[in-house]
This record gives structure tokens, sequence and C-alpha cells, in this order.
């Protein structure tokens, strides 16, 4: 890749990190960029591999992974607004939760997990990252029976799928967040 181009075109170069960036090919980036540098060093690609490393510093670590997770799904999900405000009334009444069942209950892969369940007659099943529990929800409002328990990474989801959660026999967990 570098060997095509100008590693003196600073601009080119960086629009070309960029593309890479957008493609989700992070190691092409970083090594373009650190090669142009080291072939023709400007202040400008410095500054194209320190925040291309700044966006990586999530991955650096799980704690560092989880905490950028848990921020982004309450920028999210977590505004008050007049539309979060509705849906917490919803919740409230149930309504929310007797129509994400039945919008559950349409879909193909659920109705396929449903056979599965049946023929091997559970009496558990484990939703492991269950983001909201939409899932888990809608097995046990469908199967009482079934013990259902979720498993997430983010507190605030496991907050919104313990509320979501009208049904006393469900667990809600965020425990590898702590």
């Amino acid at each position: 890749m570098a060997d095509a181009l100008d590693l003196a075109d600073v601009d080119g170069i960086i629009q070309r990190a960029r593309l890479e960036l957008y493609r989700d090919d992070i190691a092409g980036a970083l090594g373009l960029v650190e090669a142009a540098a080291a072939a023709h060093p400007d202040p400008r690609y410095a500054e194209e591999l320190a925040g291309i490393r700044r966006h990586l510093a999530h991955i650096e670590s799980r704690e560092a992974y989880l905490d950028a997770q848990e921020r982004q799904y309450r920028r999210l999900r977590g505004r008050m607004s007049l539309k979060y405000l509705e849906r917490q009334f919803r919740v409230l009444i149930g309504r929310k939760t007797r129509s994400l069942v039945a919008r559950r209950a349409r879909h193909a892969e659920f109705r396929l997990l449903e056979r599965e369940l049946a023929a091997v007659r559970a009496a558990r099943v484990l939703d492991g990252g269950a983001g909201e529990g939409g899932v888990a929800l809608a097995v046990g409002a469908r199967h009482p029976a079934i013990r259902v328990e979720g498993v997430l990474h983010v507190h605030v989801a496991a907050h919104a799928a313990a509320a979501l959660s009208l049904c006393h026999d469900m667990l809600a967990d965020g425990g590898l967040a702590g």
C-alpha cells in the first residue's frame, strides 16, 4: 500500500489513512502513517498517529472497554427527553413489554428458538449478551415455566432489562461490568 503512494504527500497519506480507518483497517492506517512519518517526518503525521491511538484507548484493557461501552450506552439511551419519559411510561403500564414480546414472537429466528426449547424441554435459558433483554423477556413471557437469565456487560442495559421485565422469575445480571 505504501509503495504505490507518495509518502511526501502528507494530505494524500492522511486522507488514505482515514479511508482505511473508515474500512475498519486500523492496522493498515497505522502502518501507512507510521511508514510515511519514518520516510518524511512531518508534525501532521505525528498528530494523525496520536489521534488514531487515542481512539483505540478503549481496547487497552477490559475495564477501559467496558467503561467505553457504558459511556456510549448512556449517551445513546440515557438522555432525558420527552421520548424517554413517554417510553418509561409505556414500560410502567406494561404496554412496551407486551409490544416487545409480540414483535419478537413474529421473527422467524424466535420461532426457531421456541421450537428448539420445546424439543429439548428446556427448564432454564441463558441469554448471553442480552442487551436490553428482548429475547429473554419474550421467552420468559411466552414460556413462564422456563427460568430465563440474561448476562449483560453494561450496567445501564441491566437496569433497562430489569425495568422491562415485569416477570418476577427473570434475572438480569450486569455481572461482567462489576
